[in-house]
């Protein structure tokens, strides 16, 4: 058994290593609770033997020949249904199950059939379920030898066993695999006996021998001594911990056969020696002896110094943390710790594993290998010392924002003098030591000495003493970018750097000659090609002869008059900010122009949203072309001419030379006023306008051609109707109102004396007073036009007639407002016109009052009145503008099937229960599998809030929306009834925590949406050992996959996905979605020198070049000089033989041990090689053994152990 043990072990490593992320809860009234971390894993043995049947009896009956495996899948059923219960849905996610071969017993001439599992989960803040289930099969209660498990609580197995007698069960709660016991024998072994008749529970209890003395009778009272003799004192309890006693001086000892795990200088474990390869997580850092084959000799906290003896440390992992204390014997002489850990004077204390790339203190890095590389690790609070003469590495400090003590010390470029900004050391910012420093050099004198003394971090904003001045540059030198920090110099009084001065090899060489000020103080320099100030210094002052950028101030400049020749440039305050020559054409930002003569000669710019100065009170109205955030279609204020200059719009004409960035050409529409009881001209608009201004908005109309604006309210009637002598029925003059809805907005002029009268396109509406558009009438039966937003309710004439007239991009068709009829009670009744057998009956928002018809010829709903209301045969019955009620409120519920659009409104009300088009809409309805109780056409959100929740397939190409629910508050998409096969989770956050936001379909060409209602729905998906996804999840900008594997290509770091393999740690899926978007190639890791099996790290893309698989190769792989060692399918058989490529299955870091299933070759050195193919695994028999998951088992492991 003990041997058998062992070989489990590497299977028990991989077990502790398959830990979930998982959102810890607590169990409540449950039996025994016991505070643990959440990522802690508990276990629970259970057994269950059948009586008058063998293990061929039961395959027989229950037409299984793997009940193992069944009986393993029914308990995982039962223990995620009891942690579901417990408000534990993500620790559900994590039970795993060790299957067990059946055994038959012969006891007193009967047959027993006994079986055997062990489960593991985590993701809990105590015990309660882990109690709870094992006194349910294995505490007093539960009838250990009579078959008395609770059956509720394991219900399904109840179920599998309901044909037969279950006469005994039995567990506990131990780790089978952990090696330190002790179980029955004292060596570990520590699984639960095989439930029979005869296993140690059910002996009978022998009793202790009683003393010849009876006890003495209860004393009547306590003021009376019992005549019988006191009885002899107890024991006093031990208070050492188990497995230890005091010693002479009182303190705690381990006895000889287990091992001391301390925390600073108190006793809190004592372990089993035997086996013992690891220390617990309670105290995990191991002592150890110098030996090749090391043996633990103590286990200490985090936080217990190494004891004496043991001072060397060995570090790993990133950040760099305590693994084992060792003896110093003056080297790092340890199996993949081989970089030195000193003090400052060069005292060996500790070695770091130089595959992880970090140190606990100080890492020393060279700008030869590109920061790359940590060549010392030091104890130190500063960097040595740079001598002119003497030492000149590492003297530079990397320092984070607000640090006194350097992240690393550099040796940099001796030229560029560069501080590193990689992925590895992101320190960019230099400290620039120059001389001479008197005069200042950099500028017109040349540096002979220039020196960074310190790097700093990326989110420094000051500069520290001595070197105040600040140089700024664009990133990726775009000069629309706002600069950002890139250096630190000596303080001088102008920017006047050059290149020729700093150096033209030096970092951040360059010409700086734009000001960063406060006040008057100049703070920094920023690189002359700049176009936009720091953040930190938003106002610009651009150069008065040149309009360039010319400093950047912490505060707003102060008021300036400028010089002859120059002119001034305003804000919208009206502030002077700057000056420029009046010679140059007002810039974008102050493209308002001020004309103060004829000749239209500048006097002033002015920022966008000005209005006219009093002395400037002539506006013209045009549009910019070049203006940041102003449309090139937007007619707005773009010249303010000079008082007395502008008599008549008729003469302004502004050619390209002087008008800047505003449309040239002639400025002929006036805008007129009249309230002074004289018209006078107030300004002008440029002859390509087709409305009035904004400020100006009345406007007279001549047909569809403005003429001329009027201030809002200004004309409050049209002029009175006078006839043309050509056609006495037209009218000369602007007659005919125009309204937005019922305000009075333009004046018209336009012939109305026609069938079928149209007024102008802006205002497309036709008030009536005659029922038949098409007869020819009189001018006064228009009674006015009406804006396109308006409806015949603004009217005199409040029922709709919607023409045949085809939608176009500034009309939706004309419509006519006519008197009401009296007694109509449908359109196919409308009494006159083309309007006559109309097909369309128009309705109000609630569908119950008819309030117009479309043209006879017109099919669909006309634009105007979008909603529609469709037959079976998918024809429009009916429309309305909008709708106030739910679809199966109208025409007594005739079409309940809402069809949704943008933002969740109705679109349409259907009278079917399957008009939802496959390719164009989504379904909305209250199951996966319910029946259609609306469509969406938005493809790609659930809009309608009262179907927000999604449900997504589709191809590998990417999810697709397929069904939108009511709001749903999930923990899991668990529920057939509501999410049908969509079980994949997808979550609104990293962790996978909390409600599910979403479901998709679990198939291996489905991968997470992209696409979703909130940006935050562009995922990384979690999948199933099966490679097919269970998760989608935030993709947030680390994509980090915490304690799951990775699933990426080979050159990338960061992940598409996270895949969590459960009990197969020597491969990666060989179907589902990683197999399809080909991660086949495992990275394993991470390793110390302890571990006994290499757990995967990632599945990854095959890293070969474009010629295939013959240039497959570990030295691909990112990040580079990691996963060093080669897993291969060649056999141990060609081992002297050349790898083969193209049989390379994975790469592992440099480790003590290979993958499952896989050999180590190692060389000379005891170092492992590769991992080379082990024989195929057996199904049984004597040799213990792992062997891979079934392919319907994905959580399920296998483990034979040699004999009981």
């Amino acid at each position: 058994m003990r041997s058998s043990m062992r070989a489990l072990l590497p299977l028990a490593v991989l077990l502790l290593g398959l830990q979930l992320a998982a959102a810890g809860r607590t169990l409540q009234s449950a039996p025994r609770a016991t505070p643990v971390q959440t990522s802690r894993n508990q276990f629970v043995q259970a057994t269950w033997g059948l009586e008058g049947v063998t293990c061929d009896d039961v395959a027989s009956e229950l037409s299984d020949r793997n009940v193992n495996n069944t009986l393993a899948k029914a308990v995982i059923v039962d223990f995620q249904a009891a942690l579901i219960a417990a408000q534990l849905p993500q620790a559900a996610k994590t039970v795993v199950a060790v299957r067990q071969p059946c055994v038959t017993f012969t006891i007193n001439g009967t047959k027993y059939a006994s079986y055997r599992t062990m489960i593991k989960f985590n993701g809990t803040t105590d015990t309660a379920v882990k109690d709870a289930m094992f006194n349910a099969v294995g505490g007093v209660s539960a009838g250990r030898c009579t078959g008395g498990y609770d059956t509720k609580l394991y219900k399904t197995v109840a179920a599998l066993f309901k044909p037969f007698k279950v006469s005994q069960n039995n567990g506990n709660r131990q780790n089978s695999f952990f090696p330190n016991g002790p179980g029955a024998t004292g060596f570990g072994d520590n699984w639960v006996e095989y439930a029979a008749p005869n296993m140690t529970v059910c002996a009978p209890v022998v009793p202790s021998p009683s003393p010849a003395v009876p006890s003495p009778s209860p004393s009547p009272s306590p003021e009376v001594p019992s005549p019988s003799p006191s009885p002899s004192p107890s024991p006093s309890p031990n208070p050492c911990v188990d497995g230890a006693a005091p010693d002479a001086s009182g303190a705690c000892v381990c006895s000889n056969s287990t091992t001391p795990a301390f925390n600073g200088s108190s006793l809190i474990a004592c372990l089993n020696s035997t086996n013992l390869a690891f220390c617990p997580a309670s105290a995990p850092v191991e002592v150890k002896t110098l030996a090749n084959v090391p043996v633990v000799v103590q286990c200490i906290t985090e936080s217990t110094p190494c004891p004496t003896g043991f001072t060397l440390v060995l570090y790993s992992g990133k950040p760099s943390v305590r693994q084992e204390c060792r003896p110093n014997q003056g080297g790092c002489n340890y199996a993949g710790y081989s970089l030195q850990v000193t003090k400052v004077d060069n005292t060996l204390i500790g070695c770091v594993n130089a595959t992880s790339d970090a140190c606990p203190f100080v890492a020393y890095r060279s700008a030869a290998n590109g920061f790359a590389t940590m060549e010392r690790c030091v104890d130190t609070t500063s960097c040595p010392a740079w001598s002119t003469t003497g030492n000149q590495a590492y003297t530079v400090p990397a320092l984070a924002t607000g640090a006194s003590t350097p992240s690393a010390c550099l040796t940099l470029n001796s030229l560029s003098q560069a501080c590193p900004d990689t992925d590895v050391l992101k320190f960019p910012i230099e400290v620039m030591f120059t001389e001479p420093t008197s005069p200042v050099c950099g500028g017109a004198v040349p540096c002979t000495t220039t020196r960074a003394v310190q790097c700093l971090a990326p989110t420094t904003t000051t500069c520290p003493p001595g070197f105040s001045l600040r140089l700024y540059r664009n990133p990726n030198n775009n000069v629309t970018a706002t600069p950002q920090l890139a250096e630190c110099r000596q303080t001088r009084s102008a920017c006047d750097l050059n290149a020729a001065g700093m150096g033209a090899s030096v970092a951040n060489s360059g010409a700086y000659t734009i000001e960063v000020k406060t006040g008057d103080a100049l703070d920094g320099c920023i690189v002359s090609s700049s176009t936009v100030c720091p953040a930190a210094y938003p106002f610009p002052l651009q150069s008065a002869s040149s309009g360039a950028l010319a400093s950047c101030s912490v505060n707003p400049p102060a008021p300036t008059v400028c010089p002859s020749g120059q002119i001034p440039l305003t804000n919208v305050a009206g502030n002077v900010e700057r000056c420029q020559n009046a010679t140059i054409a007002c810039p974008a930002a102050y493209p308002i122009s001020l004309r103060r003569d004829v000749a239209g000669n500048l006097a002033g710019c002015m920022a966008f949203g000005s209005t006219c100065p009093a002395a400037f009170n002539t506006p013209l109205f045009s549009r910019f072309t070049g203006v940041a955030n102003v449309s090139s279609t937007t007619l707005t204020l773009t010249n303010c001419w000079a008082n007395g200059v502008v008599s008549t719009c008729a003469t302004v004409f502004l050619g390209t030379t002087i008008n800047g960035l505003a449309t040239s050409g002639g400025y002929s529409k006036p805008i007129m006023s009249n309230s002074t009881g004289t018209e006078r001209t107030l300004g002008c608009v440029e002859d390509a306008a087709t409305t009035c201004p904004s400020a100006f908005p009345f406007t007279w109309l001549d047909s569809n051609t403005v003429t001329k604006c009027y201030p809002a309210g200004e004309v409050t009637a049209c002029p009175a109707f006078v006839p043309t002598i050509a056609d006495p029925g037209e009218s000369s003059s602007f007659s005919k109102p125009g309204y937005t809805k019922t305000v009075l907005t333009a004046c018209i002029k336009k012939a109305f004396d026609v069938a079928s009268p149209q007024c102008p396109t802006t205002y497309p509406v036709v008030a009536l007073n005659r029922l038949n558009p098409g007869a020819t009438g009189a001018d006064a039966e228009v009674l006015g036009c009406y804006s396109a937003d308006s409806t015949c309710a603004n009217t005199p004439s409040p029922f709709t007639l919607q023409s045949q007239t085809a939608p176009t991009a500034t009309s939706s068709g004309v419509a006519y407002c006519v008197p009401q009829v009296i007694g109509l009670q449908g359109c196919a009744s409308y009494p006159v016109g083309d309007y006559a057998d109309s097909k369309l009956p128009l309705f109000s928002p609630d569908g119950s009052t008819l309030i117009g018809c479309t043209h006879k010829d017109l099919t669909v709903c006309p634009t105007t009145f979008p909603i529609w209301f469709r037959s079976t045969a998918s024809v429009d019955q009916r429309c309305q503008a909008s709708i106030s009620v739910p679809c199966a409120a109208i025409s007594a519920g005739g079409y309940p099937v809402t069809t949704t659009g943008a933002n969740g409104a109705i679109i349409g009300c259907s009278a079917t229960q399957s008009t939802c088009s496959s390719n164009s809409q989504v379904i909305l309805a209250n199951t996966a599998d319910g029946a259609t109780v609306g469509c969406s056409s938005v493809t790609t959100a659930c809009l309608d809030p009262g179907f927000p929740f999604p449900l997504y397939s589709g191809t590998f190409a990417g999810a697709k929306l397929v069904r939108c629910l009511p709001p749903q508050a999930a923990a899991n998409c668990n529920s057939d009834t509501v999410f049908g096969s969509y079980n994949a989770e997808v979550f609104g956050n990293a962790a996978g925590t909390g409600n599910v936001v979403g479901c998709m379909a679990q198939d291996k060409d489905t991968i997470c949406p992209t696409t979703a209602p909130v940006p935050y729905m562009s995922q990384i998906g979690c999948t199933r050992p099966d490679g097919n996804i269970v998760e989608c999840r935030i993709n947030d900008a680390t994509r980090s996959c915490g304690s799951l594997a990775q699933v990426r290509n080979y050159n990338e770091l960061q992940p598409a996905g996270c895949i969590g393999l459960v009990g197969s740690s020597s491969a990666c899926p060989s179907s589902g979605y990683t197999f399809t978007s080909g991660a086949k190639f495992g990275l394993f890791g991470p390793f110390s020198a302890t571990d006994a099996t290499p757990r995967l790290e990632a599945c990854v893309t095959n890293p070969q070049t474009a010629a295939g698989d013959s240039t497959r190769s570990c030295g691909l792989v990112v990040p580079s000089s990691t996963y060093i060692i080669p897993v291969s399918s060649d056999t141990v058989a060609t081992a002297t033989a050349a790898l083969d490529p193209a049989n390379l299955k994975g790469c592992a870091r440099a480790a003590t041990a290979c993958p499952a299933s896989y050999l180590p070759l190692i060389n000379n050195d005891m170092k492992i090689t590769a991992c080379r193919a082990n024989a195929a695994c057996p199904t049984g028999g004597a040799a213990p053994t792992t062997c891979e998951d079934r392919a319907d088992t994905p959580n399920v492991i296998e483990a034979y152990p040699t004999s009981e």
